[in-house]
């Protein structure tokens, strides 16, 4: 063997040594954010990809249990009744009912509909229900919801505007903008391959402020740019362009409750809301309690960060407590 090939497969063997070895520190550190597989065909939705750059796809109307207004929920009428409160939620896949790729939540199970059959237990002043629609879609970044909800919540005319904030709103999470839109059939699986098996490849995409600063998005922003912001700052002139009243609800890691990580996160969505005038309720120490410091009370069997059952209705229990508490829906006779 020539000394050049030698110095080659040297040099090769040490590359591919320190790919793996930096694959298993950003594997054993969870370094990478989490990425949720939107197919264009599941066993519980279906999803299209749109023109919109912003959007990028949506859910296909009565597909699976999307309903015949695109979004996964029971029908509505479009126009609100004048005795009816209205809520609508916004959010991606922990408020869309995921819980594996293989069983979502089933649509009564998830905090939207807990949230309406708890608040419809009251009697209010003006009003004789409430309906909570959900307007979640799995992958969708805050920006994304804000146009969402444009297209599809104005129409609704609500009056509370919930916000499901994850805290890992502020990336473009929406990976499946690049499948949409790549032309060859091949570079589509290598990088699917990448982006959902390679801790490091999807740590090097989303979480290097190098690489995330020169990478643009459909609408060409930048992929590192702030879209929490942006998108609060379009509600904020949403809600007083249509009068409705908005909630930022935070839906932490489940990581170790005990010695928590990401509070300042916690603080940075706190302080952007309160900064455009939103309510917030925050659930970790709602989760703290009622897990007992085990995060797999409140998540298990379910993948990630996405909350079991329990999990939502406990965060539902709390919306509820912290609407009628805050004034939010008025309660006859307080």
């Amino acid at each position: 063997m020539g000394r050049k090939l030698l110095n080659a497969l040297v040099a090769f063997v040490a590359i591919l040594v320190a790919l793996l070895a930096s694959e298993l520190i950003v594997r054993v550190f969870k370094l990478a954010p989490e990425v949720v597989k939107i197919e264009l065909n599941t066993p519980y939705a279906t999803f299209e990809a749109v023109d919109n750059p912003i959007l990028k796809y949506v859910p296909k109307p009565n597909a699976a249990d999307i309903n015949d207004y695109g979004i996964r929920d029971r029908n509505y009428t479009i126009e609100k009744r004048e005795d009816t409160f209205r809520i609508v939620v916004l959010g991606d896949s922990i408020a869309f009912g995921f819980c594996t790729d293989e069983n979502p939540l089933h649509l009564e199970a998830t905090f939207p509909k807990v949230l309406e059959r708890n608040l419809n237990r009251h009697t209010y002043a003006g009003f004789r229900d409430v309906e909570v629609i959900n307007l979640a879609v799995s992958g969708y970044d805050t920006r994304q919801e804000i146009e969402f909800f444009e297209e599809k919540g104005i129409p609704l005319s609500p009056d509370l505007v919930l916000v499901a904030y994850h805290l890992n709103d502020k990336m473009d999470a929406s990976v499946e903008l690049n499948f949409f839109r790549m032309k060859s059939k091949g570079a589509h699986q290598i990088y699917r391959g990448l982006i959902f098996k390679s801790h490091l490849a999807r740590f090097v995409r989303y979480r290097l402020p190098l690489v995330a600063r020169r990478q643009t998005s459909a609408d060409g922003r930048p992929l590192g740019e702030d879209r929490v912001s942006l998108g609060f700052q379009r509600l904020r002139g949403l809600s007083a362009q249509h009068g409705f009243e908005t909630l930022v609800v935070v839906f932490p890691f489940f990581a170790d409750f005990a010695s928590y990580r990401m509070l300042d996160l916690h603080l940075e969505v706190n302080v952007k809301a309160r900064k455009n005038g939103f309510h917030l309720l925050d659930l970790l120490d709602v989760f703290r309690r009622a897990s007992n410091l085990d995060v797999q009370v409140l998540r298990d069997p379910c993948r990630g960060h996405h909350p079991n059952r329990l999990g939502h209705r406990i965060a539902a229990e709390a919306m509820e407590s912290f609407i009628l508490s805050q004034g939010l829906l008025p309660v006859a006779g307080a």
